[in-house]
């Protein structure tokens, strides 16, 4: 599984494309030395495509009342879900308004980026007891210009000639890969023929911790790295359960680790998902996972003094004490990415409001607090599909790989039917996406009308939709919001209706309710939402 005026002694990571300094070496995509944040960003971006292959998505334009803002997240770490209100149309009497994009001056395409996934796969394929397959992948530029990759559970070992790997290839916990100019360089605890995690226990029964890495920084000369502790709880591959915030250390430059220390910290909450260095304060991106969902949290301390006294978020401002931090939204990741973009603070995350979605979104916000609002639709992970047990996850911004207005993005696959795992080595490695930013406004007469009468029929585990089309040839996406579990923004589930006005959803869970609307896609692009219907849990009513 930066910015200008940095204090003495850390590197800040940059997000821009004309402050870039000349590559030291003639590919692409190589580390540049930066000393401001500030990234070119599209906010509430358009893609311009269809679903082909790697297929491209497209986000929501505003709906009829888009003058109108969605109200805060619950304000208490144990919030429930709103009470579900009366009226079902565009956004009327709900608790929660529909989290939806507004118009943009800009958008942007997303396509693969092969250079970058050849890299690792030509790296992961030689094996001879180094990487050859990991998860999580947050990227760490360092003040010489390296990259310091941070990855969770990895696999070591050799690469059989048909592209398999042993059942018995070494699986560490955690590991760092350095990258210099195109050479990666792996290293981890132990030695090659008896591997160990880089810091804390590779092996251990039910009951046994290990650590997780997540985000990291460069502060007081050294390399910082959070780690989620997780306690294993069964034999299986997802047994596990998070127990705990540890932040270690590692030299510079020579990258040995210092150790490690457990934050006095709820483990309810694992941090250092996402880090973001401001002249004011260093911003630190936590996630709640529940039974209903994944939340945001965020906490704050002096510019890097990760371990000084904490201030959390209350969703109305600052408190030194835990129990008062609020979520913040729901639908983040087990690993997301939080930057400074044109100004702007913008999230990137898997959409996890739908288990196991396909989809990476992007988020923006005024400040690091939120709210985070212009949901936009950045790519669709191509490697999952229907009925198959492959899946995306933990998606991340690298804006130290970005060059003349692109930002490059990664995303981690992994298959639950495990032996698939070992079959073919390049599934458990991360992919690389490039999101091309353009200056050009859609046009907006040439998009679909939103579709009108969209109703919903219900029974106990299933509803069916159905709405009057604007235009001939349109295809659709249909989006839904689970009010019982508190989620603050649509989620659009992962295949596109390409034929008729309706559709049948089994994925309706008893006890919950929902709401749903559909949008209509055409070749210029997506268009505005449809009117809302509330479906409560095991009613037969027809909504609208």
């Amino acid at each position: 599984m930066g910015h200008s005026g940095a204090p003495a002694g850390r590197h800040r990571r940059t997000r821009g494309g004309g402050e870039f300094a000349p590559a030291r070496s003639p590919s692409r995509y190589l580390p540049r030395r930066r000393t401001a944040r500030h990234r070119p960003w599209a906010t509430g971006a358009r893609v311009a495509a269809l679903i082909v292959g790697a297929s491209l998505l497209i986000p929501l334009q505003p709906g009829p009342r888009q003058d109108q803002q969605p109200e805060p997240a619950p304000t208490t770490p144990a919030a429930k879900g709103p009470k579900a209100a009366r009226g079902t149309g565009s956004g009327a009497g709900t608790a929660h308004r529909p989290v939806v994009a507004r118009v943009a001056a800009d958008w942007a395409d997303a396509e693969p980026n092969t250079e970058l996934d050849s890299l690792w796969n030509d790296y992961g394929d030689k094996g001879g007891g180094q990487w050859t397959g990991g998860d999580c992948g947050a990227s760490v530029p360092l003040p010489d210009g390296r990259i310091v990759w941070l990855f969770c559970d990895t696999f070591l070992g050799a690469v059989d000639s048909d592209g398999s790997r042993s059942r018995r290839t070494p699986l560490i916990r955690n590991s760092i890969v350095i990258q210099d100019g195109t050479t990666l360089t792996a290293r981890y605890g132990g030695s090659r023929r008896k591997p160990e995690s880089l810091l804390g226990p590779t092996h251990g029964g039910i009951g046994s911790t290990m650590f997780w890495p997540a985000d990291g920084m460069v502060a007081g000369g050294r390399l910082m790295a959070f780690y989620t502790q997780m306690t294993r709880t069964g034999r299986g591959s997802l047994d596990y359960r998070p127990s705990g915030t540890a932040v270690g250390g590692f030299t510079l430059p020579g990258l040995d680790p210092t150790g490690y220390r457990i934050l006095p910290l709820d483990p309810r909450i694992s941090w250092g998902m996402a880090v973001l260095e401001e002249p004011d304060h260093t911003y630190i991106y936590g996630v709640e996972e529940t039974p209903a969902g994944k939340f945001l949290h965020l906490a704050r301390v002096k510019p890097g003094d990760l371990l000084g006294p904490w201030e959390f978020a209350t969703g109305t401002g600052w408190s030194p004490d835990e129990a008062a931090s609020a979520r913040l939204m729901s639908g983040v990741g087990h690993g997301f990415s939080v930057d400074r973009v044109d100004g702007r603070v913008v999230l990137i995350t898997v959409d996890s409001n739908l288990t196991f979605s396909p989809h990476i979104v992007a988020y923006a916000a005024d400040g690091p607090a939120g709210p985070f609002r212009d949901q936009t639709y950045l790519y669709r992970a191509p490697e999952v599909e229907l009925g198959r047990s492959r899946v995306a996850y933990t998606a991340r911004l690298h804006p130290e790989l970005g060059k003349d207005g692109k930002l490059v993005v990664s995303y981690n696959v992994n298959d639950l039917n495990v032996p698939q795992v070992f079959a073919d080595v390049t599934v458990y490695r991360p992919r690389f996406v490039d999101v091309t930013l353009r200056r050009e406004p859609p046009d907006r007469e040439a998009l679909p009308d939103a579709p009108t009468e969209l109703t919903a029929e219900t029974g106990a585990t299933r509803v069916h939709l159905s709405w009057t089309e604007p235009e001939p040839g349109a295809w659709y996406w249909l989006y839904r919001r689970d009010l019982t579990s508190g989620h603050q923004s649509f989620s659009r589930l992962s295949l596109p209706v390409t034929s008729g006005t309706s559709a049948d959803l089994d994925h309706f869970a008893d006890g919950r309710t929902y709401e749903y609307l559909v949008t209509a896609v055409n070749d210029a692009g997506e268009g505005p939402p449809s009117n809302v219907v509330r479906v409560p849990a095991r009613s037969a009513k027809r909504a609208r």
